[in-house]
C-alpha cells in the first residue's frame, strides 16, 4: 500500500546493517504533531545527510502488512518548507 504523509518531525536516525542481505539501511524515527511516533525504514543510505533531528518532512511510504510483521519503508522524502 502506498501512502503520502506530510509534516512528520524526524526525532532520530540510526544506521543498521541487515543480517539477511548484509546491506546498510536507516531507521528514521518520526513523530506527528500529537506525539505519536513510528520507525520508518530507508534503504537509500545516501539520504542520511538529508535527515536532521527536529526538521519536518513529507514522505512517500510503502506499507506492507503481513501476519508476522508490518514494514513501513520510505520511497521518497522532501523537506517540508
Amino acid at each position: 500500500m502506498m501512502l503520502n504523509v506530510t509534516n512528520l518531525e524526524v526525532r532520530g536516525i540510526e544506521e543498521k546493517l541487515s543480517g539477511k542481505t548484509g546491506k546498510p539501511y536507516l531507521i528514521v524515527r518520526v513523530e506527528d504533531d500529537h506525539g505519536a511516533w513510528v520507525n520508518l525504514i530507508d534503504r537509500d543510505i545516501s539520504r542520511k545527510t538529508l535527515y536532521e533531528k527536529g526538521h519536518f518532512y513529507n514522505f512517500a511510504l510503502d506499507l506492507v502488512i503481513r501476519m508476522k510483521y508490518t514494514s513501513v519503508s520510505i520511497i521518497d522524502v522532501t523537506l517540508n518548507e
